[in-house]
């Protein structure tokens, strides 16, 4: 996708609102909460990715609270040379 215009920010925005909308007008919200991992690894060229799953998968994962309250998507940052997380 090549179009300045086209962003996730652009895509995401008219769902973030009528949650929102629909949130405020009951008395009681709950926000639930999910993170999904995209798996890219059969696509070896892709760049800007991080590892999923075991050392061996590449993608990255979309946090999202359920009803598009907010969604963010995030690669995962790797541990440093003999540290464990």
């Amino acid at each position: 996708m090549d179009e300045p215009a086209v962003t996730f920010a652009a895509l995401i925005h008219p769902h973030l609102q009528q949650t929102r909308e629909q949130a405020l007008s009951s008395p009681v919200a709950l926000l639930v909460q999910d993170t999904t991992d995209i798996d890219l690894s059969h696509r070896r060229k892709i760049s800007g990715v991080g590892q999923i799953g075991n050392e061996r998968g590449r993608g990255f994962f979309v946090q999202t609270v359920l009803g598009c309250m907010a969604q963010e998507p995030f690669v995962r940052i790797p541990a440093p040379e003999g540290e464990q997380r």
